[in-house]
């Protein structure tokens, strides 16, 4: 029965084994013993064997498995031979058992390209606060308009696909002696996805009100709601600071024409724009 066993231990692909001399156990027989077995599986683990009150104590380890930790008790008249067989058998039945580790879960998004997913696992702060400077110009007469706004919103989910902002800005325009000043507030919705780690690119729309007024011998005001259809660029400058292009046309109605003394200004249906800010991410 002995020579049986040893023959069917006799593998090549043994897992590495130690064993202190106390424990009276023959390391090459118990590397044998565990591959056979356990087949090629055995290879990956290293196993250490020491003396134990009444017998051995094994310890085993391999990447992605649980430590195996257990004691064997050996009869005290039993020779080396049959000490190695006896812990053999036993290492190789409690690493069978033995379970895998659980993994941790994995930070990665399926939905963003890899480098934008170092982005997200070092944390991207929600919210941003962003001053714009901005231009206009007509579709008939250009009647150029500028100005500068202020620009605040939010990521809605981790993903970085969707965002919600609101802003207030004030627009001026001239032709002399005729001075028109505006105030134009809004709300906006993109929606984009992530190019790389640091640029993200996305289009909108965004629904407010433009106030207008005119100013020459006389005074008159007016009002149009507006539509904003944008196609935005953000890229990140480095740490916080962000930078924010984007273009688009503006859509007003009714369209705002200002008659002065002996010049006149008109903003139409739909105006052209572009504009760039700068901005700080936090949260």
């Amino acid at each position: 029965m002995l020579s049986h066993w040893l023959l069917a231990l006799w593998v090549t692909a043994a897992p590495q084994v130690t064993v202190d001399d106390d424990a009276r156990v023959d390391a090459d027989g118990v590397a044998r013993g565990v591959e056979g077995r356990l087949g090629a599986d055995a290879e990956a683990w290293t196993i250490e064997v020491s003396a134990a009150e009444g017998g051995a104590k094994i310890s085993a380890r391999s990447p992605g498995r649980a430590i195996v930790a257990q004691a064997v008790s050996l009869p005290s008249g039993a020779s080396i031979e049959e000490r190695t067989i006896m812990v053999a058998s036993a290492a190789a039945f409690a690493i069978e058992a033995a379970p895998g580790q659980e993994q941790p879960a994995s930070d990665h998004d399926p939905d963003l390209p890899a480098t934008a997913n170092a982005d997200h696992v070092a944390f991207i702060p929600p919210w941003w606060i962003a001053a714009q400077g901005h231009a206009a110009v007509g579709l008939g007469p250009l009647d150029p308009s500028g100005g500068i706004a202020l620009d605040a919103g939010r990521w809605l989910g981790p993903r970085r696909h969707v965002r919600a902002s609101a802003s207030v800005g004030w627009v001026h325009a001239r032709n002399e002696p005729l001075t028109v000043h505006a105030v134009r507030p809004g709300v906006q919705v993109d929606a984009g996805a992530a190019l790389c780690e640091k640029t993200w690119l996305g289009a909108g729309i965004g629904v407010g009100a433009v106030g207008g007024w005119a100013f020459d011998r006389a005074r008159a005001s007016a009002w149009a709601l507006s539509l904003r259809v944008p196609v935005t660029l953000d890229v990140v400058l480095g740490g916080p600071v962000i930078f924010r292009g984007s273009a688009g046309v503006d859509v007003q109605t009714p369209s705002l024409r200002f008659r002065g003394a002996s010049r006149a200004l008109r903003w139409g249906t739909v105006r052209p724009f572009a504009a760039a800010a700068l901005g700080l991410r936090f949260g």
